[in-house]
């Protein structure tokens, strides 16, 4: 698993959005270059993730390995490989077909889909 988006419910029941992606060091660099700065990245770091809560974007690092277990954790259900309808039936009852389509449509241009 190379790049994934994910959707799960914040602590205030609102549905939030977790893309990552599967970088290089020098990629992270790039794109990271305060956290580089600040010695965030570490040199067995290989994975971009953002966090997209409230309007915000929440950018970072770290091992792709780790992945599985942040999905996990927050129950988090995959918005490329489910369906509108799979996604309601799973637990995403507040989960509108225009906000499934934007979060998708997003994630898409996000990772190059």
């Amino acid at each position: 698993m190379d790049k994934g988006a994910y959707i799960f419910y914040s602590e205030n029941d609102n549905i939030d959005l977790f893309i990552f992606k599967k970088s290089t060091y020098e990629e992270l660099k790039n794109t990271l270059p305060t956290n580089y700065s600040c010695g965030n990245i570490k040199e067995d770091h290989n994975c971009l993730s953002v966090f997209f809560h409230d309007g915000m974007d929440y950018l970072g690092s770290g091992k792709l390995e780790d992945i599985p277990k942040i999905i996990k954790e927050k129950c988090m259900m995959s918005i490329l490989n489910n369906s509108y309808d799979d996604i309601k039936s799973n637990g995403f009852i507040n989960l509108t077909k225009k906000q499934f389509n934007n979060l998708l449509s997003f994630s898409k241009s996000q990772l190059d889909l």
